[in-house]
């Protein structure tokens, strides 16, 4: 259930500041909507939201999952709080980068928490849970933009971060994360040669000595190109600007467009739930990630001659591909190719990534000149990020934590004399 609410809440987010919640608080305020305002409202939740991820890191492992989600649950009430009141746009903007702080760091803490606290058998199952229920926070986020209220989404994202708060109440973890923090360093310090022990190493072991260390490097090369492939899709522009996006295929109602989109991505979620099961995560992402690159590359052609029903159709396959590849098996990755003494440092780039790739989306796309040109420039990224990302990436398909490691950290017999 915490897991649940929480992606709910993220998903909600992402979606609670559309084009038409903006004018809502500008009449309230009395101001103008400018392009300028409109790119830092439209990026204030990615900003927020990494600040939150590159935060998290210094107290998860301190406090622990539960009570981090706990205190970070109540920073969002206090903050939506603040959210709901209208003072000017510059006061949004802060509020909402504060929000999404905390909203980030609790939903960056919920992939490796799945992955420590779920039986093998039910992963698969409850990381799709946990993607469907982040679109079904956007769909949730698409209709309550439909009231005349500004303050309805709002209002719905606080109600789900008390549940989560109170939710926190109810879980067991399977073990404690203070005896798993102790057991990893029990075997590091076991795995160092004492000084009472002599150590001679062969050329070939040296070498091997070197490369245990190179395969976190290609961690970190797969975190940072994985995270910036996913948003370099131009998901969130989607997401952020579907309204404005496909105006011309619902010239009566530009909302609707909103709202298609949201209800295709949970019917692609529960749709892919059966192949996630039965493929192996990189034929998956391949899949998803260069489907995305088609789709983008078609899509410059339909906006650059406005041709609505090639747009329309576009978007929902591109929709289609990501909720394949890139929406559910990079969350899935992030909580399953880490080693146990980097995972809290690597979860934390990865999630600060995807958020500084966001404020570059969501930041430039009202400033391009024509819709079309923004596809050009994700053709071009995902499709690099994607393929790096695709050569390095370890297999983690009904593998153990072990074998996962194993694919990139060779094994090392040390030859030991006694002094």
């Amino acid at each position: 259930m915490m897991t649940a609410l929480s992606s709910i809440s993220q998903g909600a987010l992402l979606t609670s500041l559309s084009v038409e919640s903006m004018n809502k608080y500008a009449k309230l305020v009395g101001q103008t909507i400018t392009p300028t305002y409109k790119s830092f409202l439209g990026a204030s939740a990615a900003m927020g939201g990494m600040l939150g991820s590159a935060t998290t890191v210094f107290y998860q492992k301190r406090l622990g999952t539960i009570v981090s989600t706990r205190i970070l649950s109540m920073c969002v009430v206090f903050f939506l709080v603040l959210t709901i009141i209208p003072v000017h746009l510059v006061f949004l903007v802060f509020c909402r980068a504060l929000t999404s702080t905390t909203i980030a760091s609790q939903f960056m803490l919920m992939p490796k928490f799945i992955n420590d606290n779920t039986i093998m058998k039910y992963k698969t199952l409850v990381q799709t849970v946990f993607s469907i229920n982040l679109n079904v926070g956007i769909v949730v986020g698409y209709l309550l933009n439909l009231t005349p209220y500004w303050a309805s989404t709002n209002c719905f994202i606080l109600s789900s971060n008390i549940l989560t708060f109170i939710s926190t109440f109810f879980i067991k973890l399977k073990a404690s994360e203070k005896t798993n923090v102790q057991i990893a360093d029990k075997d590091l310090e076991a795995a160092q040669p004492t000084a009472e022990q002599k150590v001679e190493y062969t050329v070939q072991e040296i070498i091997q000595q070197v490369a245990v260390k190179f395969p976190i490097w290609r961690l970190v090369i797969v975190t940072i190109t994985l995270s910036a492939a996913q948003l370099t899709t131009g998901i969130n522009s989607i997401l952020a600007y579907a309204s404005q996006i496909l105006a011309s295929s619902f010239p009566n109602n530009s909302s609707l467009g909103a709202i298609v989109i949201g209800v295709v991505k949970i019917i692609a979620t529960i749709s892919a739930m059966p192949i996630i099961n039965r493929l192996r995560r990189k034929i998956l992402l391949a899949i998803g990630l260069y489907g995305c690159v088609v789709s983008n590359f078609i899509l410059i052609f339909a906006f650059k001659y406005d041709i609505s029903w090639l747009q329309i159709t576009v978007v929902i396959m591109f929709i289609i591909f990501y909720q394949i590849g890139p929406g559910p098996i990079v969350l899935m990755l992030w909580g399953e190719i880490f080693p146990q003494n980097f995972g809290p440092k690597l979860t934390s780039l990865a999630f600060t990534v995807n958020w500084v790739v966001n404020i570059s989306v969501t930041l430039v796309f009202p400033l391009y000149p024509q819709v079309w040109t923004a596809y050009c420039v994700y053709f071009i990224f995902t499709g690099f990020f994607g393929t790096v990302a695709l050569i390095l990436l370890p297999e983690t398909f009904q593998r153990t934590a072990e074998e996962i490691e194993k694919q990139y950290i060779p094994k090392i017999n040390h030859r030991t004399d006694k002094a």
